[in-house]
């Protein structure tokens, strides 16, 4: 008696390439997230380095002096970056790469003294621990914001 030789896979082996597909496309799905969640995060860092460089410049103009509000109050980050107006940020306040609305960063500046901070996507990879709260940062803790403050 001949046997037929038919070249098909068999129920299981297919089931057996499309579990392995699947974990496969699972891992590349959290990788990729997990990369763009950090490019994000080198973004936001990009954007409050170049804030920071902006106030500086408009420091050694303006005789030693950070962007401040009426009567020297405190001012919070958009209200800096419109008053050292387009000389020291031509593109304006940055724009967070993940919600394309301004940053929600705490940053204040009292005249003399400033902290900006952005809020980071991955936990731990930051300087401080909160927002800024009037001119200081919280550097430490848990490290889930980058933080910059004034170099003079």
């Amino acid at each position: 008696m001949k046997k037929n030789k038919l070249g098909a896979f068999t129920l299981l082996e297919l089931l057996v390439v499309i579990a392995i597909m699947a974990i496969l496309i699972s891992l590349g799905v959290a990788s990729f997230s997990n990369a763009q969640r950090k490019s994000r995060d080198s973004r936001r860092r990009e954007d409050i380095k170049a804030v920071q460089n902006g106030l500086e410049q408009y420091y050694a103009d303006h005789d030693g002096g950070y962007p401040k509000g009426a009567g020297g109050a405190m001012i919070t980050l958009p209200t800096m970056i419109t008053t050292a107006g387009t000389d020291y940020f031509p593109a304006g306040a940055p724009v967070d790469p993940k919600n394309v609305s301004p940053y929600q960063y705490g940053g204040r500046s009292n005249g003399d003294k400033y902290c900006v901070c952005a809020q980071l996507e991955t936990a731990g990879a930051g300087n401080a621990n909160a927002a800024a709260t009037g001119t200081s940062c919280a550097y430490g803790g848990t490290k889930n914001f980058f933080c910059v403050s004034n170099l003079q």
